[in-house]
């Protein structure tokens, strides 16, 4: 039968030249629809037996048969998510976007594949834009403003916060983000509230309680602190973090009685090499016992040689005690895919900065970049070079970091700053504007923007409305308020810049170029004495340029002695 079957097939395929002249004709006819419908029949078939591969190979036939198909892009998108095949998924959700652009369905699939391949500022702006389609869609709205936080870009979040907790009232975790953000920007009332609104949504929401402790320890209300402590306690017995908090107040509040009676707990309870005794040391590092703290850790650290957060409070423990060799030593045990590296590595760089040998902080750096190009670090490696007045290293720093992270704030700012000083006052103030664009809200652009104005006599009215609204986003940072003075001073309205100047001196009392600006606005108002009085303080502040104010000092003397 097999014979008669084989010699059937030879006979027809040799069969005459009418049959050739036929399947020419045939072949002519092919229709790429068809062969695309039939390619990707094949594809779900090697889905369904879970051949991915096969699957794909297939779907890919069908795509070039029908390459305008949105289907097909969007099935390829669905087999190469499994595959983790992330930059072809990516090219093909855009090719969906742009077969149907006003699909807002393909618009939140591209967005998530930015989001899992970490571009995120990409990722941020298609968020944007779908939410201008699905305005209250929660899943995007949410991500878009763990993004917008990741990037640092708090205001931006802030307003899709404000967004979020309007339409969906009941979502906890919107009063906690904003609670966070309103703490950063030392809003503390609306934080509290917020805290508080969390809280009674649900009493065990152990973040939002230690947060709470927090902002009542930064505002000077301990007991209220150790209220919020011992009611974790009370939830969460063995919640240490609590526990280190609520004696770290005792040490504070002088609550000697209490404090004793919960380390002797903690001492009977536990033993030497104990995880629990990280509090022990903790307390004792409060107290200044850095002997004692360090005895404690490494305890701990013999039972557990790879628990970094160990090694990294050691490398603290060692730099209070002015042992910056051990220091290190600890903070360059921790390896690179550790939570502790970066703020380790960093620590490094800074003792080393302190002591002047910016050379070694640099190569130290330099040398952790290579291991993660981690913004952070880009960052204090142009602080360093901007000490050095390596103006030049300084951007180049930054501008490398950039590469990777082109929308983020902190490294447009830095940008900015280092260009002012490099005399490129221009090119700094379109750095500022664009860091605007990106966060219409950010305080400390604006600040900038208004200061340089000022300090500059020019666009004093678009300086003081610019400030204004710095002052109104973040209303108890006294460089800003400073910022604010400085325009009415330039502007000759010299009662109201002393009224601003004397608050920002309250704030931040240690600036001595904002005390010299309060010496200047008493000098034009006549008030010589306190003028007098508040140049002398400035010049004990180390100004950088002491003779200026030297000279302010003898001008003042010589009117007084008249």
């Amino acid at each position: 039968m097999l014979y008669y079957l084989l010699f059937i097939f030879f006979i027809t395929s040799c069969y005459n030249s009418n049959f050739k002249t036929k399947q020419i004709i045939i072949q002519k006819r092919h229709d790429p629809i068809k062969e695309a419908y039939k390619a990707y029949a094949l594809a779900s078939f090697y889905v369904m037996d879970g051949d991915i591969l096969k699957a794909k190979k297939w779907l890919s036939v069908a795509i070039k048969n029908d390459p305008d198909s949105v289907y097909l892009h969007k099935k390829m998108v669905m087999i190469l998510e499994k595959l983790r095949n992330w930059e072809e998924a990516i090219y093909h959700a855009k090719r969906c976007l742009e077969l149907d652009p006003k699909n807002p369905e393909y618009r939140l699939l591209l967005a998530d594949l930015y989001r899992i391949t970490k571009k995120y500022e990409l990722a941020i702006r298609e968020y944007e834009e779908f939410l201008k389609e699905k305005p209250k869609n929660k899943r995007a709205r949410i991500i878009l403003i763990e993004l917008l936080i990741r990037k640092n870009r708090l205001n931006s979040a802030l307003r899709n916060l404000n967004f979020l907790i309007k339409n969906f009232p009941d979502l906890g975790i919107g009063y906690y983000w904003r609670a966070r953000i309103n703490m950063e920007f030392g809003r503390y009332k609306e934080a509290e509230r917020d805290l508080i609104t969390v809280i009674s949504m649900r009493r065990a929401f152990e973040p939002a309680l230690l947060d709470l402790c927090s902002l009542y320890q930064m505002t000077g209300r301990y007991d209220k602190a150790i209220d919020v402590c011992r009611k974790i306690l009370s939830i969460y017995p063995d919640d240490l973090a609590a526990l280190e908090r609520l004696l770290i107040l005792y040490v504070k509040t002088g609550r000697k009685k209490d404090l004793e009676v919960e380390l002797k707990k903690l001492r009977e309870h536990t033993f030497p090499g104990s995880p629990e005794r990280e509090v022990l040391a903790a307390v004792y590092l409060e107290q200044g016992r850095v002997d004692e703290a360090i005895k404690e850790l490494l305890e701990i650290l013999k039972n557990r040689p790879e628990d970094y957060r160990i090694l990294y409070l050691l490398g603290i423990a060692y730099q209070k005690k002015g042992d910056v060799e051990s220091a290190i030593e600890h903070f360059r045990r921790i390896p690179s895919d550790s939570g502790y590296y970066v703020s380790a590595r960093i620590r490094v760089a800074q003792i080393l900065r302190e002591k002047k040998q910016y050379d070694l902080a640099i190569k130290e750096l330099e040398s952790a970049l290579k291991k993660r190009k981690e913004k952070e670090f880009y960052l204090v490696l142009s602080f360093i070079y901007e000490e050095k007045k390596d103006y030049e290293s300084a951007l180049k720093a930054v501008l490398e970091a950039l590469e990777y992270n082109p929308e983020d704030i902190e490294l447009l700012f830095q940008k900015g700053v280092i260009l002012d000083k490099m005399g490129k006052k221009d090119e700094c103030i379109k750095v500022m504007k664009y860091i605007l664009k990106l966060d219409p809200d950010n305080a400390d652009a604006l600040n900038y923007i208004g200061y340089t104005y000022a300090e500059q006599g020019i666009n004093l009215d678009l300086a003081l409305e610019l400030l204004k609204k710095a002052v109104k986003i973040k209303p108890n940072s006294g460089y800003i308020i400073d910022s604010l003075g400085w325009v009415y001073f330039q502007k000759g309205e010299y009662e109201k810049a002393i009224y601003y100047l004397e608050k920002a001196v309250r704030l931040t009392p240690d600036d001595p170029v904002i005390t010299e600006h309060l010496g200047d606005a008493y000098m034009k108002k006549g008030l010589y004495e306190k003028a007098l009085k508040t140049y002398k303080k400035a010049l004990n502040l180390d100004p950088e340029d002491r003779d200026k104010i030297k000279k302010k000092i003898e001008r003042i003397e010589k009117i007084l002695k008249k």
